[in-house]
C-alpha cells in the first residue's frame, strides 16, 4: 500500500503536523501535497475516462503527478487519503443567514430552515466535488475522505451572524449531510479528532490553540500531530485487516496456539518476536495485527493481568504517539486493562473514527456500558443520539438486542420516555421474554399514564423470573405489580432513632450532646414545625440503651421529656441501628412510615409532610422519598439523578440508592423488601457509625439488581426518590457532627 494525502488547502497544516511527531510515528516517503484550494472544486474540475479519472486544470494535474509520478488517479496501489469535501466555510459566510437561521438556533425575527433544506443547500454547495469523488469510486481507485478540522470560534461566519450557536449547528448539519451522501456512496471518513473539539464533536469548536494564527478557518500544526498517527492506522484499517506480514503469520498462530494450550510464556516469546521484528513507523498495518493480538492474548484471563498492563505500556511506548485503535478496543473490551473513563473514552474514539458499521455499533455498545456504569449523562446524551442515527447498521448488527436495550435505558435515564419505547420494542419483537426490556416497556407506560399496562408488563417480567434463583428480583416484581393496584391510605406514624450521642463526636454542635436532649429536642421541634404536624401526631422515640452511668442519665431525661411531649418511648439494649430499624417495622401499623434519626435540623424548605404523602398517595409507583440533608446533587450515593415529566409534577427526583436519612415510606414496602434485605446481614453493622448495616447492606443488593436487569429498571423497581428538584437546597442539616 502506497499512501499518498492530497486535497485542499487544510493538507498544509497537515504537512507541518507530521515534523511534530517522533519518527516512530510517521514512515517516511508518504507525500502531502494540496492538489487545489476549495473554491476551485466549486465548479466543474474533473474527467472521467476509461483509464481513470483526469483533472481538468492543468495545474492540478501537474501536482498529482508530482506526488504519483501520473496526472491520472487510477485503481491500482496508491491508497489516497483526501481532504474534501467538509470545507463549509464559504457555506458558513453566506449572505443567507443573515436573514435566514436552522430552525433548532431560529430567534423571533428570522426565516427557520428546515434541516432537509440546509442538507439539499450543502449538497448542491459540494456536488462538484462530490461528483468527483464517486468517479473516483467508481474508477476503482482506492481512497477515503478526512475531516477537515472544526469549525473555529473565530470564524468569519460567527461575526457575519452574531450568532456562535446558528454556525455550530450550520456546521453541523453541513458535515451530517456530507456524512450521510458518502456513505451512500461507500466511501469511508475519517473524521477529525475528538480532542480538537472544545467540547462534543460536531457541537462545539475548534480549540483555540489548535487554530492557525494567521487566518480564521484553518488548523495547525499541533491540530496535524492529534490527526497524523489516526490517518496511519485508519488507513491500515481499509486493507486485508491487520494481521501482521506473511512472514509473521505462522509464528502469531503459533503464539495463539500456545497461549490457547495454556502454555504462556513460550506463547508471549513468540509474541515478543514478532513484535520485535515489525516497525511500527514503516509498517503500521504489521505493527497494528501483531500488537491486537499479542494483546488479545494476554488479556484473557486474570492469571497474567500484569504482564498485559505493562504490554499496554510498552505498546505506547512503541506506537510513538496515538495507539492503533484496535489495539485500544481490545484493552478497552477487558475488564482490568483500563478503568471506566478510559474505556468509555476509547469507545467514543471508535465511533468517531470507526469506518465501518461493524466498528460504530460495538461504540455504541461499549460506550453505553461505560457511560451507564460511570452516570455521564453527558456521554449518555451523545452516544443515545448517535444510537438514533445509526439504528439500521445496529439493527443488523450481531449485538442488536443488548444495543437496542441500552439506548431504552440511556433514553429513560435521560429522561426521554418516548425515544426509549421504540427500542424496548425492537427488543420485545426479537426476544418477548427478555425481563429488563419488559420492565423498560412498563416504566415507558407508566411515564404517559398507562397503569393497566405498567402492571401487565411488571407481570410478565415476574412470570419470566425464577423466584428461586432470583428471589430479590421476584419480590421487587412482585411487590411493584402489586402497589400499583394499591396506592397507600395516607395514615403516618413517626419512629425517631436515638442513642448517647456523646460530647466527643460533636464538633460543630458540641453543646448539644447528650447525656443532654439537646440533639433529639431540636430534631423533633423541627420536624413538627417545618413538616408541620397535626397535634397528637403519633411519635414514638427508639432508645438504644448501653449499661454506663452517662446512658442511665440520658434514659431518665429522656422518658422525662418523652412523657411532657406526649411521644412514645421504647427501650431497647444494644440493638445497634439496623435492629432498630427492624423493631420500628415491626411496630408500625399506618401505610405511610416516618423515620428519622436523633441528630437533624429540618430547614424552612422542608415540605409539609402531608404534601409527601399525597405526592405517594397519587404516585403510587413511588414507594420511599428522602428528606435531603444535602443539596440534590450528585454525590455519595447519589451517583446520577433523574426527572421525568411526572417527577418533575411531584416535585421529586429518582436516586439509585436507598439511605438511612429522614424517609417517609411504604410500610408494606419496609416489610416485603428491606426488610428481608437487612433481618439477617450484620456483617456492616459497625460501619459508619452503625448506618452500614441498612444502606450499604440494600445498595450491594441494589447493585445486583442493576448488573441484572440495568440502571433504569433498577430505579424502578427500588422506587426511591429524593423531595425536590435536582439542584434544589437540602431540607434537613445533619447536626450530629
Amino acid at each position: 500500500m502506497k499512501l499518498r494525502i492530497v486535497g485542499d488547502s487544510h493538507v498544509v497544516a497537515l504537512a507541518a503536523g507530521r515534523r511534530l511527531l517522533p519518527p516512530s510515528a510517521w514512515p517516511q516517503g508518504i507525500p502531502i501535497a494540496k492538489l487545489f484550494s476549495f473554491p476551485a472544486t466549486r465548479r466543474p474540475f474533473h474527467q472521467a475516462g476509461a483509464d481513470g479519472v483526469a483533472f481538468l486544470d492543468e495545474d492540478m494535474g501537474r501536482r498529482l503527478h508530482t506526488v504519483t509520478g501520473d496526472s491520472v488517479m487510477r485503481a491500482g496501489e496508491d491508497v489516497f487519503a483526501i481532504s474534501l469535501p467538509f470545507s463549509t466555510s464559504l457555506l458558513l459566510w453566506s449572505a443567507t443567514w443573515r436573514t435566514h437561521r436552522p430552525w433548532r438556533r431560529c430567534p423571533d425575527g428570522l426565516q427557520p430552515v428546515s434541516d432537509g433544506a440546509v442538507a439539499a443547500m450543502v449538497l448542491d454547495h459540494f456536488r462538484h466535488a462530490l461528483a468527483w469523488l464517486a468517479d473516483l469510486r467508481g474508477a476503482g481507485v482506492r481512497f477515503f475522505v478526512m475531516e477537515s478540522p472544526p469549525v473555529r470560534q473565530r470564524d468569519i461566519g460567527v461575526k457575519k451572524t452574531g450568532s456562535p450557536e446558528a454556525v455550530i449547528e450550520l456546521d453541523r448539519l453541513a458535515r451530517d449531510a456530507i456524512d450521510a451522501e458518502l456513505g451512500r456512496l461507500g466511501i469511508p471518513v475519517l473524521r477529525a479528532p475528538r480532542e480538537a473539539y472544545q467540547g462534543a464533536p460536531r457541537a462545539s469548536f475548534l480549540r483555540e490553540e489548535l487554530g492557525e494564527p494567521t487566518d480564521r478557518h484553518h488548523a495547525n500544526a499541533a491540530y496535524a500531530a492529534l490527526q497524523l498517527p489516526r490517518l496511519l492506522d485508519f488507513a491500515a484499517s481499509l486493507g486485508p485487516g491487520p494481521q501482521g506480514s506473511v512472514h509473521h503469520a505462522a509464528m502469531l498462530a503459533e503464539a495463539e496456539a500456545r497461549c490457547a494450550a495454556g502454555e504462556s510464556e513460550a506463547g508471549f516469546a513468540l509474541f515478543d518476536r514478532a513484535l520485535a521484528e515489525v516497525d511500527p513507523a514503516a509498517d503500521r498495518a504489521g505493527f497494528a495485527g501483531v500488537a491486537e493480538r499479542y494483546l488479545a492474548a494476554a488479556a484473557r484471563g486474570r492469571e497474567h493481568v500484569e504482564h498485559a498492563r505493562a504490554l499496554l505500556a510498552r505498546l505506547r511506548g512503541l506506537a510513538g504517539s496515538t495507539l492503533p485503535l484496535g489495539c485500544e478496543l481490545v484493552a478497552a473490551r477487558s475488564k482490568v486493562l483500563m478503568d471506566g473513563p478510559e474505556r468509555l473514552r476509547v469507545f467514543l474514539r471508535a465511533l468517531h473514527e470507526g469506518g465501518t458499521p461493524a466498528l460504530r455499533t460495538e461504540a455504541i455498545r461499549g460506550g453505553l456500558i461505560a457511560a451507564i456504569a460511570l452516570r455521564d449523562r453527558a456521554a449518555l446524551g451523545f452516544l443515545a443520539a448517535q444510537g438514533e442515527t445509526l439504528r439500521d447498521e445496529i439493527a443488523a448488527g450481531r449485538h442488536a438486542v443488548e444495543t437496542a436495550q441500552l439506548l431504552g435505558d440511556a433514553a429513560l435515564l435521560l429522561d426521554a420516555p418516548h425515544r426509549a419505547r421504540p427500542f424496548y420494542r425492537a427488543v420485545l419483537a426479537a426476544r418477548p421474554d427478555l425481563v429488563p426490556a419488559l420492565i423498560g416497556e412498563a416504566a415507558v407506560a407508566l411515564e404517559a399514564g398507562e397503569v393497566a399496562a405498567a402492571r401487565s408488563g411488571l407481570e410478565r417480567a415476574l412470570a419470566e423470573t425464577d423466584p428461586v434463583r432470583e428471589p430479590l428480583l421476584a419480590t421487587l416484581l412482585s411487590y411493584g405489580t402489586a402497589a400499583l393496584a394499591a396506592p397507600p391510605e395516607p395514615s403516618v406514624e413517626a419512629f425517631v432513632f436515638t442513642h448517647l450521642h456523646r460530647r466527643e463526636k460533636l464538633q460543630a454542635f458540641a453543646d448539644l450532646a447528650g447525656p443532654g436532649l439537646g440533639l433529639i429536642e431540636r430534631t423533633v421541634s423541627t420536624m413538627r414545625e417545618r413538616m408541620e404536624l397535626p397535634p397528637g401526631f403519633p411519635i414514638t422515640v427508639l432508645y438504644d440503651h448501653q449499661d454506663t452511668s452517662d446512658n442511665a442519665t440520658y434514659r431518665r431525661n429522656l422518658e422525662a421529656w418523652c412523657a411532657e411531649e406526649s411521644l412514645g418511648l421504647v427501650v431497647n439494649h444494644g440493638n445497634g441501628l439496623r435492629r432498630q430499624w427492624l423493631d420500628a417495622m415491626a411496630r408500625a401499623r399506618t401505610d405511610l412510615v416516618l423515620l428519622v434519626e436523633h441528630d437533624l435540623e429540618f430547614q424552612p424548605t422542608c415540605p409539609p409532610l402531608s404534601r409527601v404523602a399525597g405526592t405517594m398517595r397519587a404516585r403510587p409507583d413511588v414507594f420511599y422519598i428522602r428528606y435531603a440533608r444535602r443539596s440534590n446533587v450528585v454525590a455519595g450515593y447519589d451517583t446520577i439523578l433523574t426527572q421525568g415529566a411526572r417527577d418533575r409534577e411531584s416535585r421529586i427526583c429518582r436516586t439509585p440508592s436507598f439511605s438511612n436519612n429522614p424517609q417517609l415510606v411504604r410500610r408494606d414496602y419496609l416489610l416485603q423488601v428491606i426488610r428481608p434485605l437487612i433481618s439477617e446481614r450484620s456483617g456492616a453493622d459497625q460501619e459508619n457509625f452503625g448506618a452500614g448495616g441498612v444502606e450499604r447492606t440494600v445498595n450491594a443488593r441494589y447493585r445486583h439488581v442493576e448488573a441484572r436487569v440495568g440502571l433504569p429498571a433498577a430505579m424502578r423497581l427500588f422506587g426511591t426518590f429524593i423531595w425536590g428538584h435536582p439542584g434544589d437546597p437540602r431540607t434537613a442539616t445533619h447536626i450530629g457532627r
